[in-house]
């Protein structure tokens, strides 16, 4: 039943999809904050998409990108513990931007810190050996 046409969930969701893909057609560039009714918005990155507009979908999709692709850039034999922290937030970010709920846009507070936590060791190790 999970992977039946027949889901109600499934349908539910690809009619929210839908109707996401179609106020993004209609304005692409500033979105229609709130156009939807009361949870019957997309539940994925796209409701930043229709809420924002595009510049707002890039923003939020460069505010987790950008941070990812610099610390899975930097990857080594000794991983400590905040750098895990970064990466298993970062990736956690993506996967639930990418099918779930927009409530997880308050994880990326959660995942922007570790990754500051990290820049700010990171440069702490690298002064500490160049003395």
């Amino acid at each position: 039943m999970i992977f039946s046409d027949a889901d109600p969930s499934k349908i539910s969701r690809s009619e929210l999809t839908f109707n996401a893909l179609k106020t993004i057609a209609e304005h692409p560039f500033l979105g229609n904050f709130a156009s939807h009714e009361l949870g019957a918005y997309s539940h994925n990155l796209l409701s930043a998409w229709v809420d924002f507009g595009v510049f707002g979908f890039f923003y939020v999709l460069f505010l987790v990108a950008i941070p990812l692709f610099i610390i899975l850039l930097n990857i080594r034999n000794n991983l400590n513990q905040i750098y895990i922290l970064a990466v298993s937030s970062l990736m956690a970010l993506v996967i639930a931007y990418a099918l779930a709920k927009t409530y997880n846009y308050s994880m990326l507070a959660v995942a922007l810190a570790y990754y500051g936590i990290w820049v700010s060791t990171e440069k702490g190790r690298l002064n500490n050996e160049k003395k």
